[in-house]
């Protein structure tokens, strides 16, 4: 992230103030950040009713979520 600093010549210096890092300390500038779950996405075939990004979201959690369902199940059968 940068700032703009007026000089009091007329000039100006644009100064990083913050970079933004993955928990792994990478850099993503220019870089961006590779996704976990990769969608297809094609804006020219999109509509209000049709999110193939939150389709995929929702389905990863439904996921997620019945995994820790079936873990926490299993669980009370062995009775831990």
């Amino acid at each position: 992230m940068q700032t703009w600093q007026q000089l009091v010549n007329g000039g100006g210096i644009r100064l990083t103030i913050a970079r933004w890092l993955t928990p792994a300390r990478n850099w993503i500038h220019s870089n961006g950040i590779i996704p976990d779950i990769v969608v297809e996405w094609n804006p020219t075939t999109l509509d209000e009713d049709d999110d193939p990004q939150l389709q995929a979201a929702v389905a990863h959690l439904m996921e997620e979520i019945a995994a820790r369902e079936a873990e926490n199940l299993a669980g009370v059968a062995s009775g831990n």
